[in-house]
């Protein structure tokens, strides 16, 4: 049984120690001060280690796997409609010879590209939740949409584009610079670079993106 002494202390009557520990008589002062010190610095460490984990550790984001599965969806969506236009422009099936194959063609075309191509903005979309606003900053996730999205397009132009438009001359008329089609490499340069802009094809897809990513701000800021 423990008492309270006049000093403040806590006095023990009787005490049944445990194996190994010493006995306290009858009337013996008990203080903290009595405890082991090492018991008490491996106290100490153990909440000091246990503050140092929670301060070091760090939300883990979860991948988002769904996304997968919708970009590989609408990647193949995309190859899809693109193989069909290619496909009739290099037979030459015409709309007026072939007037219902080129209908249900044009009609599935108009689909597709209603579903495929917006998937693409949503994914982008929902990627850019994780972006942390308070952190970085309007100027800091620009720069990082030049990074991915303007350097590639720069830099698929010239590699890329341009043969994709010069070797494509002889099946898609919309590549030539006139309705002939010009061998000279560098004259077909000098005739198709002013108005490479309106021959973008597939490229347009990355400055469309990037105007969009930077209206959309505000609102990734205040959510």
């Amino acid at each position: 049984m423990i008492k309270k002494s006049d000093s403040g202390h806590m006095k023990s009557s009787q005490v049944h120690p445990k194996a190994g520990e010493s006995k306290l008589s009858i009337n013996e002062e008990y203080s903290p001060k009595m405890e082991p010190a090492a018991v008490i610095l491996a106290d100490k460490k153990e909440d000091a280690s246990f503050t140092n984990i929670n301060l070091k550790a760090k939300p883990v984001r979860e991948r988002l796997y769904y996304l997968d599965w919708v970009r590989a969806f609408a990647v193949h969506l995309v190859c899809l409609v693109h193989t069909m236009e290619s496909c009739f422009e290099a037979l030459e099936i015409k709309k007026y010879d072939h007037p219902d194959m080129t209908g249900y063609k044009n009609g599935i075309v108009k689909c597709l590209v209603q579903v495929g191509i917006p998937i693409f903005f949503y994914i982008s979309g929902t990627a850019s939740i994780f972006y942390k606003c308070e952190e970085r900053g309007f100027a800091r996730y620009m720069w990082a949409k030049v990074i991915r999205l303007i350097l590639p397009f720069l830099l698929a132009i010239p590699f890329l584009l341009i043969p994709r438009l010069y070797f494509g001359q002889a099946f898609e008329k919309w590549t030539r610079p006139d309705d002939g089609i010009e061998e000279n490499i560098f004259v077909y340069l000098v005739e198709i670079l002013p108005g490479i802009v309106m021959k973008l094809s597939w490229l347009w897809f990355l400055p469309v993106l990037f105007v969009t990513s930077g209206l959309g701000y505000p609102l990734l800021a205040w959510t």
